[in-house]
């Protein structure tokens, strides 16, 4: 930069003085068309403050004591007063001829930055299903259970019989005593298989475990693991335990996360309704 001076002038003026100038150059001229009043224009206007409880969070006014009256900064007056438990704003402004414009601000301010946000507990999701256990004897139990042929037919059968979807069922083979049929002939032995059902309300479990138990399951079992292309001259079904209705709490999910965030976004919300309406 090059700072260039002249004997006898007088140093440039910096912005801040320049700005300072064109106001009160704009406010005399002004106050010429005005009657000699001048505006409040380029100065820093007096304002109140106050803040009013609303629940979780707080309702905060700022109150500016300025408003632009016929296109000219003039000051206002604004009084805020409590008395039983109610808060007044009052504003008393000048006589205007055209234009008003008063221009306050409202927001919203956690009233303890520093606590923790309290999240509404939400009541335990719980799963409702219906169980059972089927024994059988097979040739070879370990082949068995590990054939997911076995477990598609098992779960083919139980939906058949209670009506229910394939996805609802879970069924788990886990082997049992074992015995060698004979010289150089195969290990049979039993297996247990163990169901589980899931149902959307006690009502529907209710129902699946009555069609369950309503009679022999054997040959619907037996159809279906041969319809699975499975050996079903070799299984024979053993015992079958009566289906009972079972609920347990629903293992934690991404989803079930994100109904807890949405439940807190939803009362901060209803909280900032209320407050803006009271």
């Amino acid at each position: 930069n090059l700072d260039l001076k002249v004997p006898g002038d007088k140093p440039p003026k910096n912005v801040a003085e320049r700005e300072e100038e064109n106001i009160e150059e704009a406010d005399e001229k002004e106050g010429d068309r005005n009657g000699g009043k001048k505006s409040d224009r380029g100065r820093k206007p007096k304002r109140k403050a106050m803040r009013q409880s609303a629940g979780a969070m707080d309702v905060e006014f700022d109150l500016p004591e300025v408003a632009l009256i016929d296109d000219l900064d003039t000051e206002c007056a604004v009084d805020v007063s409590t008395k039983g438990g109610k808060t007044s704003i009052i504003f008393a402004f000048p006589a205007f001829t055209e234009t008003l414009l008063y221009d306050p601000t409202v927001g919203f301010v956690d009233p303890d930055p520093a606590a923790e946000p309290t999240i509404p507990a939400l009541p335990p999701a719980q799963r409702i299903a219906v169980a059972g256990v089927l024994r059988m004897q097979v040739a070879e139990p370990e082949t068995f259970c590990a054939d997911p042929a076995v477990i598609d037919g098992l779960r083919q059968a139980l939906a058949r019989i209670s009506g229910g979807d394939v996805v609802d069922i879970g069924v788990r083979c886990a082997m049992g005593a074992t015995r060698r049929l004979g010289t150089g002939r195969r290990l049979a032995g039993t297996v247990t298989v163990e169901y589980d059902i899931a149902a959307p309300d006690a009502e529907r479990a209710s129902a699946i475990a009555a069609a369950l138990g309503a009679g022999d399951m054997s040959v619907v079992v037996i159809e279906e693991l041969r319809a699975a292309g499975i050996d079903a001259a070799a299984v024979t079904i053993t015992e079958v335990q009566r289906p009972r209705v079972v609920t347990t709490a629903a293992e934690p999910t991404a989803s079930s996360g994100a109904a807890r965030a949405s439940s807190a976004l939803v009362v901060l919300l209803a909280a900032l309704l209320l407050a803006a309406g009271s």
